[in-house]
């Protein structure tokens, strides 16, 4: 498909009745001449999208944009695959799996603060992140005591892998 000039409704429709399919040179096409119907273009064929992608093809911005519907987190992960970049779990209602993910593997450190602050109202799978990601950053949790839950910080005083002089600083 490469024909400009269509408006949104009519490529809505022709995106709906699976006239306009899902490739690689499609792709490129709807992002260069139709981004206001990308989006949609990609959550109608997501099963063709997440197949289609490659390292040449991941666009973050997109990811970040499916990370948000509605869909099996295993085509998320498929594509998050792809990301270098960090990527924020702050006031996102991403599932625990994809949380996991993304501060495994995207982390923005930025975000630890809020997750030390709510770290007793974690899942323990992010919790044990949030544990070892203020291990290696004891220090920030020194320095400013109150960004870390009580729990996180009782949590820091019984680890046997905390210098004791940084338990007397806490």
């Amino acid at each position: 498909f490469n024909i400009s000039g269509i408006n949104d409704s009519k490529m809505r429709i022709l995106i709906e009745n699976s006239i306009i399919r899902m490739n690689s040179e499609t792709l490129q096409f709807l992002r260069n001449e139709y981004a206001s119907v990308l989006n949609y273009f990609i959550h109608v064929n997501v099963d063709e999208y997440v197949e289609l992608i490659t390292d040449e093809l991941f666009d973050q911005s997109e990811l970040i944009e499916v990370l948000t519907w509605s869909i099996p987190d295993q085509l998320k992960l498929e594509l998050l695959r792809f990301s270098t970049k960090p990527i924020s779990v702050i006031g996102k209602n991403y599932s625990v799996e994809i949380c996991v993910y993304i501060l495994t593997h995207n982390l923005l450190q930025k975000d630890m603060e809020s997750l030390y602050y709510s770290y007793n109202r974690q899942p323990d799978e992010i919790k044990k992140i949030i544990e070892s990601n203020a291990k290696v950053n004891i220090g920030k949790v020194i320095e400013s005591p109150d960004i870390a839950a009580l729990e996180l910080r009782e949590y820091l005083l019984s680890a046997e892998d905390v210098e004791a002089s940084e338990k007397i600083d806490l």
